[in-house]
């Protein structure tokens, strides 16, 4: 549905068995994603069905995140992480979520970003229609299987036994494969192993890489050269 939410912009009613998938109906739901009633979410990033898994019922329908929360990483927070935006409840990375692909700021209006077209993917903040050499696909976002905690070690069409694992809490995604810690001159951030010294969204990120140590988001332009950011 778009605009009024009446006659040509109520959208669609999907049939019985038929999922709503990024505003159309399908058969299933996009690799990352689960069938909550008949609408797939995202349960890494979903306000509402934050850490769903399986069947989305019971035990695994997740939690409910309260209000002034935000679902990050399956896990209700009182804020993003450091590189991703809050979007309505979701946190949500703008340069790689076909969504809101490009978002900033409020995430409303003018920073809200762009939903990419279906066949598209969003690849560093802009929709694409193709992933960068060395990413997968993986529902219409462009990740490094090497590093992404939520596709550790995809590959192919990052479906069924391509998906790759979801990294555990306390885990991260070292070389596609769930570590509980990071090589040598690494540190854990947003469940990836990440080099402060070269990261464009942790730079000069230390210790836990939380709160006053996560560093900063270099701006688009810029490198992260030896902790800090400058212009390239």
């Amino acid at each position: 549905a778009t605009g009024t939410c009446m006659g040509a912009e109520a959208g669609a009613t999907c049939m019985s068995g038929q999922v709503c998938a990024g505003g159309s109906c399908a058969t299933s739901c996009p690799a990352g994603q689960v069938d909550c009633g008949g609408r797939c979410v995202d349960p890494s990033t979903d306000p509402v069905y934050c850490g769903a898994t399986g069947t989305c019922m019971g035990a695994e329908a997740g939690a409910t995140c309260m209000s002034g929360q935000v679902c990050a990483g399956g896990a209700c927070a009182t804020s993003c992480p450091a590189g991703q935006v809050n979007c309505g409840g979701r946190c949500v990375d703008p340069s790689t979520d076909p969504i809101r692909c490009g978002a900033s700021g409020t995430c409303t209006g003018p920073d809200a970003g762009v939903t990419c077209m279906s066949g598209q993917v969003c690849a560093a903040g802009s929709c694409e229609t193709r992933c960068p050499s060395g990413q997968v696909d993986c529902g219409g976002r462009c990740v490094d299987p090497s590093t992404d905690p939520i596709f550790c070690g995809a590959s192919g069409d990052c479906a069924g036994p391509n998906m790759g694992a979801v990294c555990a809490s306390g885990e991260a995604c070292s070389a596609g494969v769930c570590e509980l810690r990071c090589p040598g001159g690494q540190i854990i951030c947003g469940g990836r192993c990440v080099d402060p010294t070269s990261d464009r969204v942790y730079c000069g990120a230390a210790g836990d890489c939380t709160g006053v140590n996560d560093g900063v988001t270099c701006s688009a332009g810029q490198v992260c050269a030896a902790g800090s950011c400058e212009l390239s």
